[in-house]
């Protein structure tokens, strides 16, 4: 963050609730199952990741066809790769 940037209060309070939020829902979830937490964990991990990265499924799709560039849509098969074979393991266990 350079020093021109400003936090905004608002941004910054509403995602303290969400966290607060899904922290709670996630250890009532736990407590039903271990599983469904762990879950809930990767997949907000995943999604800020995702988020953060400026990384969308329609933008991997539009490029291919906009430049015929396939990176992004490359990255999108492996994140999907990725995620089912991560999923697979949780679930068999």
């Amino acid at each position: 963050m350079s020093t021109g940037d400003k936090i905004n209060k608002k941004q910054l309070g509403a995602a303290l609730i969400v966290i607060l939020i899904l922290v709670f829902a996630g250890n009532i979830i736990s407590n039903i199952s271990p599983k469904l937490g762990l879950s809930l964990i990767t997949g907000l991990f995943f999604g800020y990741i995702l988020t953060r990265a400026r990384f969308g499924f329609a933008g991997g799709v539009k490029k291919i066809y906009i430049t015929g560039e396939g990176s992004l849509t490359k990255a999108l098969l492996v994140m999907f790769a990725v995620t089912i074979i991560a999923m697979a393991v949780l679930l068999e266990h």
